[in-house]
């Protein structure tokens, strides 16, 4: 195969600090393209102690510019290039780059791992949350003749609902960058597990009035969140509401002693950690490209109870490897999470399958899927 360039384009990339599971997977995708003879470029927005050019795993890192201003320097690299670039490939998370106004149809690919939809309205004041969730219709028609790739069938039937042509709408499925625990200890304690960023749509607020009322039945649960949090968010939201519920707080350093404990952010080590040391994993996210976490903690022996949302119903196989909610409801949450804790058969053939699940998520086949895609596309 003769060497090809693809540039491949985001506003945020897996060193900027407000990286997540989306930054982690593209470079676990790009670097095993380099592997198989391609070169890359990815191209995205500058942050503090970036580098504006670097190599990474054989992948070249441009940064140019801020959230809005990197899209007329990636039009402008583009153009200086144009002739050694083979494919563009727009990553959508939310911001995106409209390929569509600047580069030929058959150069480029659209990547999206979810989309916003109502997510807007738990995230900004109504007026913009309007203007964004009329922008992205917009925005998704723009697109709806390209060459896609998704991660999950989720995003895949939002995509074709929209406009999208199904033949032409391909899974790239989630991998993992952890091993996954060989053998299944037996877990002895009562610790709910929150992992992710915390905001109001990731359903932290519900995770927390579910363990309340959980925890009067089984008095020994804890609640641990680890994660990013606004600094406002948590001070003047989930702070008050752990106190109203009469539930003792810790955060930094493990406490033993209190209900419910935030760490923060944790380094990778750490989190995978806490991700065994748990019972269960809970999520009551709106939607998701692909619930990470919930992956994660499977691969290390905790299975999740989640909420039926986009996304997260394909990281537990649609409730064959993890606990699917009958509901997006408090009370559902409620229910399988004591269900969970306290039918100690149905707890380990749901664990077992949903350790099975995690380990036929590879990034190998990730990228094959990706390559399969990229050389349908070139001439």
């Amino acid at each position: 195969m003769s060497r090809r360039t693809i540039l491949f384009l985001s506003w945020r990339d897996q060193g900027h600090p407000s990286a997540g599971g989306a930054e982690v997977y593209t470079h676990e995708v790009l670097r095993r393209l380099v592997a198989k003879g391609f070169r890359i470029w990815h191209f995205s927005a500058a942050f503090v102690g970036g580098a504006s050019d670097e190599i990474v795993d054989g992948v070249r890192y441009v940064r140019r510019g801020g959230r809005l201003s990197v899209i007329p320097y990636a039009v402008r690299f583009y153009r200086k290039h144009a002739a050694e670039v083979d494919l563009v490939v727009d990553q959508c998370n939310t911001h995106r780059f409209f390929t569509p106004a600047w580069v030929p149809r058959e150069k480029r690919l659209f990547f999206i791992h979810q989309l916003t939809r109502e997510i807007w309205y738990q995230m900004v004041p109504r007026v913009p949350a309007e203007v964004g969730f009329r922008a992205e219709k917009v925005a998704l028609w723009l697109n709806r003749r390209d060459r896609t790739i998704t991660v999950s069938e989720s995003t895949r039937r939002d995509l074709v609902e929209a406009g999208f042509h199904a033949d032409r709408v391909a899974i790239a499925p989630e991998g993992l960058t952890l091993a996954p625990v060989e053998t299944l200890e037996p877990k002895r304690s009562s610790i709910l597990l929150y992992a992710g960023r915390v905001n109001p749509y990731k359903g932290v607020e519900i995770v927390i009035r579910a363990f309340a009322q959980v925890r009067k039945h089984v008095p020994d649960a804890r609640l641990w969140i680890v994660g990013k949090s606004a600094p406002e968010y948590f001070a003047r939201v989930l702070l008050p509401l752990v106190k109203r519920l009469d539930l003792s707080v810790g955060t930094g350093p493990l406490d033993e002693g209190h209900d419910v404990h935030f760490f923060g952010y944790l380094p990778e080590h750490d989190l995978h950690q806490r991700m065994f040391d748990a019972r269960l994993l809970v999520m009551a996210s709106t939607r998701e490209g692909w619930g990470l976490t919930i992956s994660e903690a499977a691969a290390l022996g905790t299975p999740s109870v989640v909420w039926p949302a986009p996304g997260v119903v394909d990281a537990v196989d649609c409730g064959r490897a993890g606990f699917l909610c009958r509901g997006r409801t408090l009370d559902a949450l409620v229910e399988s999470v004591l269900g969970a804790l306290t039918d100690a058969e149905e707890y380990e053939r749901m664990r077992v399958a949903a350790h099975r699940f995690a380990c036929t998520l590879s990034f190998d086949n990730s990228a094959q899927e990706f390559e399969r895609c990229i050389q349908s596309m070139l001439p």
